[in-house]
């Protein structure tokens, strides 16, 4: 029974090529973006003067905790899609839905001194985030209906064996 579960999740993967490949270029593209903005922010702290002193503390606290998420985020994403495991997509998903588009809004358009660049590259970064929450939807779509299917067909499996020997 288990041989056959998991030849049929051999023969039919359900892990998504897009979703593969947007996650590699975001990798890519979250390392630049977080390199310019600790260049800006570098910048800013410099030869910007905040009239708030707090700002200076919370918005590089605020690009740690990005940077820390975007690295968990992009590996539950790469590793759910590539071992179609539904905690590790479920937790991408979140991740994606909850925290990082915050973070990136707070960081491109609602920070009191915002730099063309900045908002550029946290446009870009929203678009990843939308495109892939798009088709990490799809793929655990998929994962839970072959799993389900997989499991109403041990099931099922089952069911006949214990009539055969009655």
């Amino acid at each position: 029974m288990i041989k056959e579960s998991e030849k049929f999740l051999e023969t039919n993967p359900c892990n998504s090529l897009a979703l593969a490949i947007t996650l590699y270029f975001n990798a890519y593209s979250s390392t630049v973006q977080a390199i310019l903005m600790i260049q800006t922010t570098v910048t800013k702290i410099i030869h910007i003067h905040y009239g708030n002193r707090l700002m200076l503390i919370i918005l590089p606290i605020i690009f740690v905790i990005w940077s820390f998420i975007e690295i968990i985020r992009i590996r539950f994403g790469t590793h759910g899609n590539k071992h179609m495991d539904i905690s590790k997509l479920s937790v991408f998903l979140l991740l994606s839905i909850f925290l990082q588009p915050a973070f990136i809004i707070y960081l491109g358009f609602f920070e009191r001194n915002v730099l063309p660049i900045e908002r550029s590259l946290c446009v870009i970064g929203l678009f990843f985030i939308v495109f892939e929450i798009i088709l990490a939807y799809d793929v655990l779509r998929r994962v839970l209906i072959q799993k389900a299917d997989i499991v109403r067909f041990q099931e099922s499996k089952q069911k006949h064996v214990i009539m055969i020997s009655k």
